[in-house]
């Protein structure tokens, strides 16, 4: 069986046994922690939910698939909390920015917007901005590849 359909069987099992204890926010922020930081289990004390779950994992022998579960979950919390996530890349950090796409995405979908931005210098200046699929690239290296590109075709058809 597919690992991908297992991982998220499990996640929509912890999903509904945290919903039905109206706990699955708490849970969903922890295994965010986790994710991020694997190492901070260590000294966390889960959430009795979450507990009894990854003791099933470990029962069931699927500790293997953690990870992957884990991201089907947070994903699963935030498509049922009608939460958005944005992923927002510029060259210099630049929090106005970011405050006017994520009111712009909650203007137009009426949903609660998570906006992680990360700083990539290689862009040299712009912006990549990422809805569920819809990707924006705004960024100077993407200009600077499509004048390549296009140079490169005229170039051959001379030749």
């Amino acid at each position: 069986m597919n690992s991908g359909i297992i991982a998220s069987r499990y996640a929509t099992a912890l999903h509904r046994y945290a919903a039905s204890n109206g706990r699955a926010g708490e849970v969903c922020a922890q295994v965010e922690q986790l994710l991020a930081d694997p190492e901070s289990l260590r000294g966390m004390r889960l959430e009795p939910e979450l507990q009894r779950f990854v003791a099933l994992l470990i029962e069931n022998r699927r500790t293997d698939l953690l990870k992957f579960i884990f991201q089907d979950y947070v994903d699963l919390y935030y498509r049922s909390a009608g939460i958005k996530v944005a992923r927002l890349k510029t060259a210099v950090p630049v929090p106005s920015l970011e405050h006017k796409l994520a009111e712009l995405v909650r203007s137009k979908t009426g949903c609660e917007v998570k906006l992680f931005a990360e700083v990539d210098p290689q862009l040299v200046g712009g912006f990549v901005f990422t809805v569920d699929d819809l990707m924006l690239d705004a960024s100077v290296a993407r200009q600077i590849e499509l004048i390549r590109r296009q140079f490169v075709e005229k170039n051959n058809r001379i030749v």
